[in-house]
């Protein structure tokens, strides 16, 4: 018993140590036991000596009880008592931007480091580029490259798992230069993952023999010229982001080969694509030949002729004439409509697909169900309805952005950042880049009247 009362005694001293007041605190238990207060020796050790002495004589006659619940009290008082003091609140973004195009040059360094440490700062700084003061635009800029270059680890990762249209938005974004290396290698990564999974692993080394860019960045980097696109025979859809980040040279009948396409805006081919990846946030079409391609579009995917590729896309897929030997994968959210089949010189019309050999055709496939998971409403914790040139709320969870900033059931979105909201696909697609951007102003009818409401997806993250 003695032993126990012993251990007990040395933790409630050690519990009551980690406060600020743990000799008051030593005082208040010697006085249960009618102890007189003791000395508060200038010698620390002497003072701890002197404390445990006088615990132990306490507690060796408490009962048992008695001093667990002690000790168990002691020692939340002790951590109440001994809390860090709060804080003080972070400067607000706004004014360590205004502090950018302050007069003196420290003011507007340490304006700019603080910022460079605040991710929620990114929405205003972009805002801050076309601030009519030279120095808060410019410093502005710099500071979002910085930033949009620190989240890139955060975007390639959701491509990874699949979400490969919130990367693109996210590239589409990106205003100033993205360090090359580990997009690049990203983009490369991600697409030799679909098609392992895609094909059986046997097939995948033929892709990169038959010209499709291999899983090394060094040996991709190798290919020469760099190479845009043919803007002869390629039309993009305006406004539009485009990155044809590597391809070779102008080959005959083909307007973009070997290389990585991504954009943010629909685009259609007056000829073919091959050996290429392609990662579309909107509809792709080609007006000759897609070959040994690796398609994610989130829209139709169109073609002529189509052999051997992987296609993921959550609208329509619509090829007009393939071989039997087609060998593809054909992933669609719609649709999967194939015109004609070529067999031995002969075609036949709207043919069995299950003729087709070394393939795999599903429609009706919903993002999270296949390869890649398409952004969806519901992700934002919402569910919506049609109505009358706006999308009403009828469904809302509390941890949704939106619910947050003050949105509620009922409320009709008409627009987001200024721009129109008919249906709920379009409302998707502004989700999906509000979500990117972090920020969005979302303006909502309730009772009859229009109401603008800031809405900040700083900290959200998307479901897996």
């Amino acid at each position: 018993m003695a032993s126990r009362r012993c251990a007990n005694t040395h933790q409630l001293y050690w519990s009551t140590q980690r406060g600020l007041h743990s000799r008051w605190l030593i005082c208040l238990a010697l006085a249960v036991k009618g102890i007189p207060g003791h000395e508060l020796y200038p010698n620390p050790a002497a003072a701890m000596r002197r404390d445990v002495a006088c615990l132990d004589e306490a507690m060796n006659s408490v009962p048992e009880s008695l001093v667990v619940l002690l000790s168990l009290a002691l020692s939340f008082m002790s951590g109440a008592l001994a809390t860090e003091p709060v804080k003080p609140a972070p400067t607000p973004v706004s004014q360590l931007i205004d502090a950018l195009g302050s007069p003196y040059f420290a003011a507007r360094e340490a304006a700019a480091k603080e910022l460079l440490q605040r991710d929620d700062a990114l929405p205003k700084l972009r805002r801050a580029q076309a601030s009519p003061n030279a120095e808060v635009a410019r410093r502005s800029r710099v500071l979002v490259d910085a930033l949009t270059n620190r989240s890139l680890s955060r975007y390639l990762a959701y491509g990874r798992t699949g979400r490969i249209d919130v990367f693109v938005e996210w590239i589409g974004l990106c205003d100033g230069p993205i360090e090359k290396t580990p997009l690049w290698q990203g983009l490369l990564d991600i697409a030799w993952d679909l098609l392992r999974k895609a094909r059986s692993p046997d097939e995948a080394p033929l892709w990169a023999a038959r010209g499709f860019p291999g899983p090394s960045l060094k040996e991709f980097q190798k290919l020469s010229p760099v190479y845009s696109v043919n803007d002869e025979h390629l039309t993009l859809g305006r406004p539009t982001t485009v990155h044809a980040i590597r391809t070779r040279h102008f080959v005959k009948g083909v307007d973009f080969t070997q290389g990585i396409l991504v954009t943010t805006a629909p685009f259609e081919t007056r000829r073919g694509v091959f050996g290429g990846i392609v990662f579309s946030t909107s509809s792709i079409a080609a007006g000759d030949d897609l070959l040994g391609n690796l398609i994610v579009a989130d829209g139709d995917v169109r073609s002529r002729f189509s052999l051997k590729n992987v296609i993921l896309a959550r609208g329509d897929v619509h090829i007009s004439e393939v071989p039997r030997e087609f060998s593809s994968t054909v992933h669609a959210s719609g649709s999967v409509q194939i015109g004609e089949l070529i067999q031995m010189g002969k075609r036949i019309k709207s043919p069995d697909l299950k003729l087709l050999e070394g393939s795999e055709i599903r429609s009706g496939v919903l993002g999270r169900a296949g390869l890649v998971r398409f952004f969806e409403i519901g992700d934002m914790g919402i569910e919506v309805s049609a109505d009358t040139e706006a999308v009403r709320l009828e469904k809302l969870i509390t941890a949704s952005p939106l619910a947050k900033a003050g949105l509620r059931v009922g409320d009709l979105i008409t627009s987001i950042d200024g721009k129109k909201t008919p249906t709920a696909d379009t409302l998707r697609r502004q989700l999906r880049r509000a979500f990117v951007t972090q920020e969005a102003n979302v303006t909502v009818r309730r009772e009859g009247k229009l109401q603008e409401i800031n809405v900040s997806f700083f900290g959200f993250e998307l479901p897996k």
